[in-house]
């Protein structure tokens, strides 16, 4: 486990002019919506295609008129050094928004792929309505970010209806697949006044899914 960062920021500059991008909740649900969605923009990345570097950089800016300024810039000028710039930038960038990307693909194959837009939708749900936050600070924060807070409201929640942290496993030392929590059994617990299985499973899945 990696210890928990503020969300990665990438500086990215051309021509005395500088952007930051940030590896956000909007960012990855921003990039998924681009054409074609998060694969296709990873090999459109990889073959630096400028629509897509454009398109990734509006995306993913914490400031649309630094962005607009850069890229502006780029008028009438060789590209070729900020073509390998942006690609860098814009890697590395994805790399911390999907940390469990290379885990995700080690799941069965006969298990269906879950889309990226539902886990990025429930993400938001967690961030504006579990933990209370408004919808910029959600929007705002990596998805590691709204991980760690959403487990520990739940710590809270279970730990206060006389949960315990010692059935978080099977008798094999692996989370039970089949005692995940899901947010229909999480408001159940909130509204019940206690947790009857007393069981983290979902969070370990959670957390694992999300952490690098």
């Amino acid at each position: 486990m990696h210890p928990l960062r503020p969300a990665h920021e990438v500086i990215l500059t051309h021509a005395g002019n500088s952007v930051v991008l940030r590896a956000s909740l909007r960012a990855a649900s921003n990039l998924d919506n681009l054409p074609g969605g998060l694969p296709a923009v990873l090999d459109q990345i990889a073959g630096q295609n400028f629509t897509t570097i454009t398109n990734v950089i509006r995306a993913t800016c914490t400031d649309m008129q630094a962005a607009e300024r850069l890229l502006t810039s780029l008028h009438d000028q060789p590209l070729e050094a900020f073509m390998q710039r942006a690609q860098s930038a814009i890697l590395d960038l994805i790399a911390h928004i999907l940390p469990a990307s290379e885990e995700a693909a080690t799941e069965s194959p006969q298990a269906p792929a879950r889309p990226w837009a539902e886990h990025f939708k429930e993400l938001y749900g967690f961030g504006t309505g579990w933990l209370g936050w408004t919808p910029e600070t959600t929007w705002s924060a990596s998805i590691a970010e709204i991980t760690a807070a959403f487990e520990a409201h739940v710590d809270r929640i279970v730990t206060q209806n006389g949960g315990s942290r010692d059935s978080d496993t099977d008798h094999a030392g692996t989370a039970t697949a089949s005692n995940i929590y899901t947010s229909e059994q999480l408001a159940q617990i909130e509204e019940q006044g206690f947790d009857p299985a007393f069981d983290r499973a979902g969070l370990r899945a959670l957390r694992a899914r999300n952490e690098a």
